[in-house]
């Protein structure tokens, strides 16, 4: 679910953790999208975590194009 106070990894771990998931290492791949222009990044923070938690992990960050509706 959306949470604007948690970043969408830790909004991910939680609810993996929840779900009785832990084994982070295993993470091979994370995609973050983030709204081209949006004023909250998360790129640098999410790519700090995955290389503590998840070493091998590769982290594509993608940018969406703002809605014109």
């Amino acid at each position: 679910a959306y949470n604007p106070s948690m970043s969408p990894l830790q909004t991910t771990l939680v609810a993996t953790a929840a779900e009785g998931g832990h084994a982070w290492e295993h993470v091979k791949h994370a995609v973050l999208v983030e709204l081209e222009g949006g004023k909250v990044k998360h790129e640098a923070t999410i790519e700090l975590v995955l290389k503590q938690i998840s070493p091998n992990c590769t982290f594509t960050v993608l940018q969406a194009a703002p809605s014109n509706h």
